[in-house]
């Protein structure tokens, strides 16, 4: 599986709360852990005072990506979604290069 850097930002503040509200369901009812095959959330972080936040995932493919985030983006949330290199990767990748 890759690694990818995810940032989400809302645009207003009225968006915020919209997906605050999402969020407080999707959390009480277990949502970190109803995650499909092929997708696992190593970490995450709100920056809940500039109304953004970040997650480092493992996917083993887009898709999988947007089935988690794809309902964060409908209330409109901007996503960027990037490839990512744990530590051991890219230090084996180093050496490969050198």
């Amino acid at each position: 599986m890759q690694t990818f850097l995810i940032t989400w930002k809302s645009p207003n503040s009225e968006i915020q709360f919209k997906a605050g509200k999402l969020f407080v369901d999707w959390y009480e009812s277990g949502g970190p852990n109803n995650n499909p095959d092929g997708f696992e959330r190593i970490g995450w972080c709100s920056l809940m005072q500039n109304g953004s936040g970040v997650s480092i995932v493992r996917a083993n493919s887009l898709e999988k990506i947007w089935q988690v985030y794809g309902k964060w983006r409908k209330l409109g949330l901007e996503i960027d979604v990037q490839p990512a290199a744990t530590m051991q990767e890219a230090s084996d990748w180093f050496k490969d290069m050198t």
